[in-house]
Order: C-alpha cells, then structure tokens, then sequence
C-alpha cells in the first residue's frame, strides 16, 4: 500500500459467537473489529486472533508500504514503420496507465504492443499503487520500409543485350542472378540473357529500418528470328530474277540497285551484262522489332538456259565435290532431280536444286563407277 492511503483488513470467518482482536494496535482504526482500516508508516505484519467459547485461532497479513513507487521502462528506440513493438515497464506498482490510450490494444497491462505509425512517437506510462504514482516516457521512431523497383517487365531480342533501369530507396541494394548480368551492385546493369530470367532487386535497410524488400522484373527473350533470303541460285545472263525471302514481316534487301522493290520479300532482279555473280543481303524483321539477315548469291552464266550435271565426283568427305547435285541455270522451276543405278534403282531423288547425292544409298557408301 502507499504511504498516504489506508487498507481495510478483510479476512474470512466462520462461526457467529466469536471476539477479535487485532495486533498490534497501532495504526488501526478498531483493533477489536472483524474488518479495521489500518494505515502504518512501515510495513507491518497485523495479527488476528480470534476467541469463541474455550478455542481460539489467529491468522497474520503482511502490509507492505512503499513511499515511493519504482518504475523503468525501455530505451528509447526506432522500428519500421506499421511494424509492432512490445513495450516494458517494471517497478513495484501494482496497476499501470498507457497514454495515448487509443495507441494500444489494451492500455492497462505492463507490456502492451503498439503499432506506430507517425514519425515520432511519445508514450507516457503511470505506474500506480493507490496514491503513489510515478510516470516514464519514452519514444519510439519510426523509418519508412526500404522502396526496390526493379523496373517494368521488357522482352528483349535473342542474342542482344539491354539494360535494366532500377531505383531504390534504401541503406543498400544487390540485383541478382548474377548469370548475364554485367553489374550486380549496379541499378542499370547490361544483361544479357540466353533465356527468358527474372531479376530480383534487393533494397536493404533504411535509415533505421533494418528490413530487406525484393522487387522482381521478368526479361523475356524473344527466339531468334529465322531469316531466309533463299537458296543459293544461277541465271543466264539477262534473265530476271524472283526472289523469295521468308522468316519476318517485313523485310529490306541491299543493294537494292537492281530490284523493282527492296522493301518487299519477293522482288524481281534484273542483274545488268557484264556481272559473272552477285549477292544480296535482306534484313528480316518482326513486328516486336528482333531483326536477322541472310545472304543469297546469284551466279550468272553466259548462256542460254540449261541443267548442268557433273561427270563425276568424289565423295570422300575432303569438302570437295563430295556431292553430286544438278546445277539449273537459268531455269524458272525445278521439279525433280534422281539418281539410278545401273539396276534401275532409284539411289536418291530431290525436287530442292541445293541438294544432291552424297554417295550412299540405304546407308551404306556405293561402289566408284560410272
């Protein structure tokens, strides 16, 4: 109990015809009272003894009394902001006070949790034991979580590289993988990838908010775009000729001297007297803008239109003329071209001009001859 206040005793008895007496009797209002209000200076252990006929019994209580009452809380301290936090306080009080109340879920306990949300946060505890009070104070600052923005999903060409635009808010950071990146403490690194990767940006801590936040950003990679500008091919000379690129949407040839139409996939060359070969390039393109090339060259004979057929050939895996192939020159449509043998078998038959023999037939190498 406190100094300045005074206890009412209130033990439990049974029985009707009884008489009481309290000690010592000092401090107390009626020491023969079943129930005196008693007020010492110290503590103090009152004894009850209580007669009814010959029996008798007694009973004690210790009243302890402060002068003062003892209080601690927590240092002051900073959290993340909507974070928690438990608070302490500790003494001999036997009832405690929060302040302000509507901070806390229950504002009368020694340990409540607070979930700050201003920059700066005063909470004021009293601590009681009846009139005897003491109060404490003590601040709780709060820092913003750290901010990651790896940037906005892209797609990126096969084969090509970008670079990624990052920013954060943050004590430190780190982006990984580190597979295809050129920096990994860079907030706009050159990557590079082979495949379709997700970046993670990592923001680490912030003024006094010690958490790490991630932030994502998918690169996706586009497959290479498949450029054909056709087959390698021959004419005679003076003979126009119809190109037949595929693989895009759209598409530039170059040079684009001798075409009606570079901008088209299928323009018509017309190769002026005097050249003996020529080759073209065509750029294909995507609508998502990936681009590739491909090259075709085109031979020019001097003569009319023919089907030139080696005599020979050697196909001993040396690179030369280790295939046997039917040359068109000059020749709008190739429809077929076959190889018998001897026996009137048909060892190996094409209807595309870049391909020919290659010396086997039903995997195994075919005897020299003619």
């Amino acid at each position: 109990m406190c100094r300045l206040d005074s206890l009412q005793l209130a033990p439990t008895l049974l029985g009707a015809n009884y008489t009481v007496q309290w000690q010592p009797a000092q401090f107390i209002t009626n020491p023969t009272s079943i129930r005196p209000v008693v007020f010492p200076p110290a503590d103090t252990r009152y004894t009850e003894q209580v007669t009814e006929g010959a029996c008798t019994g007694q009973a004690s209580i210790l009243v302890r009394v402060i002068n003062n009452v003892t209080l601690t809380v927590n240092r002051d301290t900073s959290i993340c902001s909507t974070d928690s936090i438990t608070l302490f306080a500790a003494g001999n009080a036997t009832s405690y006070r929060w302040e302000p109340a509507n901070a806390f879920s229950n504002a009368t306990v020694a340990t409540p949790k607070v979930a700050p949300t201003a920059p700066n946060n005063t909470y004021t505890v009293t601590a009681a034991v009846g009139r005897c009070i003491a109060t404490a104070q003590m601040q709780v600052t709060t820092y913003p979580y750290p901010i990651a923005n790896a940037g906005k999903d892209s797609f990126i060409c096969s084969g090509t590289s970008m670079r990624l635009i990052g920013a954060v808010q943050a004590n430190n950071f780190t982006a990984l993988p580190a597979v295809g990146l050129s920096n990994t403490n860079s907030l706009s690194p050159l990557v590079a990838p082979i495949n379709t990767t997700q970046y993670i940006l990592s923001a680490i801590g912030n003024q006094g908010c010690p958490k790490t936040v991630f932030d994502t950003v998918t690169i996706q990679v586009i497959p290479p775009v498949s450029a054909f500008a056709g087959n390698d091919t021959a004419i005679v000379e003076g003979q126009p000729l119809q190109l037949f690129a595929t693989g895009g949407e759209t598409y530039l040839w170059s040079p684009a001297t001798w075409l009606n139409n570079a901008a088209i996939s299928n323009p018509v060359l017309r190769i002026p007297v005097g050249f003996d070969s020529v080759r073209l390039r065509v750029q294909v393109s995507q609508a998502n803008g990936c681009f590739a090339s491909d090259d075709i060259k085109v031979v020019v004979f001097n003569t009319a239109p023919d089907i030139f057929i080696p005599t020979g050939f050697t196909p001993n895996a040396d690179g030369r003329n280790d295939v046997l192939r039917a040359i068109p020159v000059g020749i709008q449509q190739f429809t077929v071209f076959s190889v018998f043998n001897r026996y009137g078998q048909v060892v190996f038959t094409t209807q595309d001009a870049s391909k020919g023999w290659d010396g086997n037939f039903n995997g195994a190498a075919q005897p020299s001859g003619t």
